[in-house]
C-alpha cells in the first residue's frame, strides 16, 4: 500500500506517560518490571464511582516544557500532548518547538487520537452553568470542552494549517490518525504531520471505563494481565504519544534520522465474537500482503491486548492461527501491561513501543507464540518478558489495535 521508493517514516518520537517525558526512560521501564498502579479517588458527587486503579502520569511538570504562560488555561490532555510534542520536535532534530513560518505552515499538519478529552471540561462547564449560573463559568474555559481541544491548541502553537483533525474511533484512534497522516502525506496534503494520542483519567473518563464492563469487579490486584484468563479487566492508563512523519528523502534533506517506515495499514468492522477473530486474521493478513511478505518474515507482534480477556482471546485465537504453523516462534507483546489502557492513544504508544523495538533489537515483555499456544491450551496465567525480535530479512513489527465497537486495525513497521 505505502511500501514505495520513497516512503513515509517516523523521524521523532516524544511521550508524557506514568515513566516521565523521556522515552528512552520510558523504553527502559517497558523492559524492566514496575508496578505503576495508583488508586483514583472515591467520587463526592452524583458519579458514586467506587475505588478504581489506574496508572497515571507522574514524574512531570508542564512549566519545564511548555512554558508558564496560558498554562492554567490549558486541560490536562492537551498539557500532556504539547509536552509529548515538544520531546518529539527535540528527538527529530528541530530544536525548541515554536511556530514555524508562513511559508512553511502550510506544509505542516497535526492529527491526534482521542475520544474523551473534552469529556471533564464539559461535565463541569454544563454542571456549573445549571447550578450557580452562566455567569459563574469561566469563558476561559469554554475552548476545553471540545474533544478536538488538544489538537486544535497544537495546531494554533506550531502555526500547522496543512489540517487539524482529531480521530475518535475508540481503542483504535492512535492507528487511525498515523494511517490519516500517511495518506494525507502521500497525497501531497503536508510534508510533516505530527501524530498523536492522548487521553487523560478522570471521574468522568472512569465513569465511562466502569460502565463499559471492562473493569474488574473483583480481584483487582489480577487485572491489566495480557492475554491471561486469570485477568479479571483492563487498568485505565493516561498519557500522550507523539511521532513526526515525513518522506524518507525530505527526512534525510534536512539532515534527520529516520526510525522507521510505515508501510501498510488496514482496518475491519465486526459484531459477534466468531466474526471479530475472522475480522482480526483479515486485518493482519492484508497489512502482510501489502508489505509483500508472508507470514514466516513477520519479527514480532505489538498487540494491543490489556488484560480484559475478552477482547484478548480474540486476539490470541486470530494470532495463532495465522502464525501457529509458519512462525512459532515469533515474540509477541503487549505495553498495555505497563503503562495501562490508554484508550484513543493506545496505537500511536504502542507504534512508539514498536520503533524503539526495531532499533534495540527486542520487543519489550514479550513471549513467544509457541509459548502463547500452550499457556492458552492450559488456561494458566501468561508470563511476559523481554524477547528478542525474530531474524528476518527486513525486521518488521505489525502493531494491532481492537475497539470494543467492532472496529480492528492493523499497522506494519519496518526498519529503514
Amino acid at each position: 500500500m505505502w511500501n514505495d521508493n520513497d516512503p513515509v517514516v517516523v523521524s521523532g518520537m516524544g511521550t508524557v506517560s506514568v515513566f516521565g517525558t523521556d522515552h528512552n526512560q520510558f523504553w527502559d521501564h517497558l523492559l524492566g518490571e514496575s508496578d505503576s498502579k495508583s488508586t483514583s479517588s472515591i467520587s463526592n458527587d452524583f458519579l458514586d464511582l467506587p475505588v478504581i486503579e489506574t496508572i497515571r502520569v507522574n514524574h512531570w511538570n508542564p512549566e519545564d516544557l511548555i512554558g508558564k504562560r496560558g498554562l492554567k488555561y490549558l486541560s490536562l490532555s492537551t498539557q500532556y500532548l504539547f509536552s509529548a510534542a515538544v520531546r518529539c520536535w527535540q528527538d527529530a532534530g528541530l530544536g525548541d518547538i515554536s511556530p514555524v513560518s508562513e511559508s512553511e505552515s502550510l506544509d505542516l499538519g497535526v492529527v491526534v487520537g482521542s475520544n474523551l478529552a473534552g469529556l471533564q471540561a464539559m461535565s463541569d462547564y454544563d454542571y456549573i452553568t445549571v447550578t450557580q449560573g452562566p455567569r459563574s463559568v469561566s469563558p476561559m474555559q469554554a475552548p476545553n470542552t471540545i474533544a478536538n481541544a488538544p489538537a486544535a491548541q497544537l495546531a494554533i502553537r506550531t502555526n500547522a494549517r496543512a489540517f487539524n483533525t482529531t480521530i475518535a474511533t475508540g481503542q483504535c484512534a492512535g492507528l487511525d490518525a498515523i494511517a490519516y497522516a500517511v495518506s494525507s502525506i502521500h497525497k501531497g496534503r503536508a510534508k510533516q504531520v505530527l501524530v498523536g494520542g492522548v487521553e487523560e483519567i478522570n471521574e468522568r473518563v472512569l465513569w465511562i471505563y466502569q460502565h463499559s464492563n471492562v473493569l474488574p469487579k473483583e480481584y483487582s490486584d489480577r487485572a491489566g494481565k495480557p492475554f491471561s484468563s486469570d485477568s479479571t479487566g483492563c487498568i485505565p492508563g493516561e498519557g500522550a504519544s507523539v511521532i513526526l512523519l515525513e518522506r524518507l528523502s525530505d527526512c534525510l534533506k534536512r539532515g534527520g534520522t529516520p526510525l522507521g517506515k510505515i508501510i501498510s495499514y488496514s482496518n475491519t468492522v465486526a459484531m459477534d465474537e466468531d466474526s471479530r477473530i475472522y475480522a482480526m486474521e483479515s486485518a493482519v493478513g492484508q497489512v502482510i500482503k501489502q508489505a509483500g511478505i508472508d507470514f514466516s518474515e513477520t519479527s514480532g507482534i505489538i498487540s494491543g491486548a490489556s488484560g480484559f480477556y475478552a477482547q484478548d482471546a480474540v486476539e490470541m485465537k486470530a494470532i495463532r492461527h495465522l502464525f501457529g504453523t509458519m512462525n512459532p516462534e515469533m515474540p509477541i507483546s503487549s505495553i498495555k501491561g505497563a503503562i495501562g489502557e490508554t484508550y484513543g492513544a493506545s496505537g500511536v504508544f504502542q507504534a512508539a513501543a514498536g520503533l524503539l523495538a526495531l532499533n534495540k533489537g527486542i520487543l519489550p515483555k514479550s513471549m513467544a507464540l509457541s509459548e502463547l499456544n500452550h499457556r492458552a491450551q492450559e488456561k494458566i496465567p501468561v508470563h511476559l518478558a523481554a524477547n528478542h525480535l525474530k531474524k528476518t530479512k527486513k525486521q518488521n513489527i505489525v502493531v494491532t489495535s481492537q475497539d470494543l465497537s467492532g472496529i480492528t486495525n492493523c499497522l506494519m513497521l519496518e526498519s529503514v
